[in-house]
């Protein structure tokens, strides 16, 4: 059975990289279709302003945990099994947007985009399809169109965009669906208001954003849609562009020509911003080695 329409009701989902951005929306989006959802993420309070943010925060379940560390996807399996005892829906959302030059990428940035981008998405999938209805891949645009400043990021979006097309292909007469989701440019960390100010001090700006809640509404379409395999969400621009790009078109080239130079300078500008961030707050890796999971309850 595939998960459409009324069949979201009393589904368990979990939603990876739930705390804040489309993460938090589909999460929301999924609360209003009847699911219980468990939002995953490494800080805990963004977890909880998820929670409360949807309509009824009784059935969001918060699991603060870092899904990169070892025994970390297993635990969440636990979890779901020992609370629920199943698991329908798997939203694998976690990312984090590394970009700026290769050449500068220190080894700790390149390895921490491809364990939280690819590796722990395939180590979550790999646990949990045995139980699932449905699995989301969360890509983006980068795993469509290989922009400059974006080589180790693109990398991991190619890879999961590979890994998602070669589990449908095998999954094809399976009972589980696979679904593929390319994001354009999303109200969200990635695209804040300081980016934004940045930009605007070098004479550049970042294209309209989509509100998160209304991408996460595309992504609701898309999956009711069961003959939908993979769909680009954002704005109509960025859906024809996905268009393109999937059909490898040739116009997509004189787009990417056009666009080498101003997304070179905002991706550069973007990791600026990050490793500012860390150098001011430099968070553990870990922030919770034990799972203190809580269900989170309506105020």
């Amino acid at each position: 059975m595939k998960a459409r329409g009324q069949q979201f009701n009393d589904r368990i989902a979990v939603v990876t990289g739930a705390g804040t951005g489309l993460g938090a929306a589909i999460a929301r989006a999924l609360v209003r279709e009847g699911c219980q959802v468990v939002v995953v993420g490494r800080r805990r309070a963004k977890l909880e302003e998820t929670a409360k943010s949807t309509i009824d925060p009784s059935r969001v379940h918060v699991f603060a945990q870092d899904l990169t560390a070892d025994g970390a996807v297993d635990a969440l399996l636990s979890y779901c099994k020992d609370r629920f005892g199943k698991l329908d829906i798997l939203v694998n959302n976690m990312a984090v947007g590394h970009g700026g030059d290769f050449a500068e990428a220190s080894v700790d940035e390149i390895r921490e985009a491809v364990n939280t981008n690819l590796l722990a998405p395939m180590l979550l999938a790999h646990a949990a399809l045995p139980h699932l209805e449905l699995l989301v891949n969360v890509n983006s645009l980068s795993g469509l169109l290989p922009l400059p400043g974006q080589a180790v990021y693109a990398a991991t979006k190619f890879g999961m965009r590979g890994f998602t097309e070669a589990l449908q292909a095998e999954l094809a007469k399976s009972r589980v669906r696979i679904l593929s989701i390319y994001p354009g440019a999303i109200d969200s960390e990635m695209n804040s208001k300081e980016l934004r100010a940045r930009l605007a001090a070098k004479n550049l700006d970042l294209p309209p954003v989509t509100s998160s809640d209304g991408a996460a509404s595309q992504v609701i379409r898309a999956i009711r849609d069961v003959d939908c395999k993979a769909a680009v969400v954002g704005s109509r621009p960025e859906r024809a562009i996905g268009w393109l790009a999937r059909r490898r078109s040739p116009i997509i080239n004189a787009f990417l020509a056009a666009m080498r130079a101003p997304v070179q300078i905002l991706m550069n500008e973007s990791i600026r911003m990050v490793r500012e961030r860390r150098a001011e707050s430099a968070p553990p890796k870990q922030l919770e080695h034990a799972p203190d999971v809580a269900a989170t309850k309506a105020s």
